[in-house]
């Protein structure tokens, strides 16, 4: 199934693939980590329509991180773990979801890694933009449980998520290029019930709460009527006498963590593209003991 997803993007250089180590493995209903994550083809736009009312709602983070990982471009949406399914109703999925489960570790794993990027590539983090090699970003994760505060508490499950950069190709074999972590990025949360949350990357100036609804079909344009019909030749230059900007290329923005790991760059006639929508849905122990069994 995760070969199926891959193919769905093309040349797969923009899928994020998810971690194939032994701490991924088939652990539905125990305590960890699940992720489940939906390719979706949104050139209209539809996740950000979908999402707009939850994401004023609150989530497990404080403000200024939540603020901090916009800017970054990431959303973070808290979500009701038992309407994850039925979530992607209005959302032009391709292929299945996918899902893995990862057991509590305070070890990082990898748990989304996104696509290629050549060497030269920047990247926003919200407070500067750095340069990057050839490489990839990815979402590490890590959890492990907690003592409740009182004996009658319930233990709680402390969680870890933050981006990583990670180059193609090690510097040498006597000093490897391991991963960049953007600590600053770094998010964490301690829950006692069941918590799930989205991650989108999105631009930060876009409001979600503004985007339109799709337009209605438009009907077909009447002929145009012959230049010497109308005695009027339609304006090829825009007037330029009456002052205004001249017209000429747009720089290009530089694109944002979340969206060069979560999602394709807009092409002409593709404002939304191609992104992944990834829920990380976290499952505390019913107890806990110091040995962590």
């Amino acid at each position: 199934m995760i070969m199926i997803a891959v193919s769905l993007l093309g040349c797969a250089s923009h899928t994020p693939k998810p971690d194939t180590t032994a701490a991924a493995l088939d652990l539905a209903g125990e305590p960890g980590l699940e992720v489940r994550w939906w390719v979706v083809d949104d050139r209209d736009r539809a996740v950000g329509r979908s999402l707009r009312d939850l994401e004023a709602g609150p989530t497990p983070l404080d403000a200024a991180m939540r603020e901090r990982l916009r800017r970054a471009g990431l959303r973070v949406i808290e979500v009701d773990a038992d309407d994850l399914a039925a979530l992607p109703a209005g959302w032009r999925t391709l292929g299945a979801v996918q899902e893995h489960h990862f057991r509590m570790t305070p070890d990082w794993s990898e748990i989304v890694l996104g696509p290629r990027l050549p060497g030269g590539s920047r990247a926003d983090t919200g407070e500067e933009a750095v340069e990057l090699g050839a490489g990839a970003f990815r979402l590490a994760a890590r959890c492990w449980s907690e003592p409740g505060k009182s004996l009658a508490d319930a233990p709680r499950t402390r969680i870890e998520l933050v981006p990583e950069y990670v180059p193609t190709a090690r510097a040498s074999v006597l000093s490897p290029a391991g991963p960049t972590r953007f600590a600053a990025l770094r998010a964490a949360w301690s829950c006692a019930e069941p918590t799930a949350v989205l991650l989108v990357g999105e631009d930060p100036s876009v409001d979600w709460s503004s985007q339109p609804e799709p337009p209605e079909p438009e009907a077909p344009e009447p002929a145009v009527e012959d230049e010497e019909e109308s005695g009027e030749a339609p304006p090829f230059w825009p007037d330029l006498t009456a002052g205004g900007e001249v017209p000429g290329p747009t720089p290009a923005r530089v694109p944002t963590i979340g969206e060069a790991m979560l999602a394709t760059r807009p092409s002409e006639g593709r404002p939304g593209g191609l992104r992944i929508v990834v829920a990380v849905i976290v499952r505390p122990p019913e107890t806990w003991s110091l040995l962590g069994r």
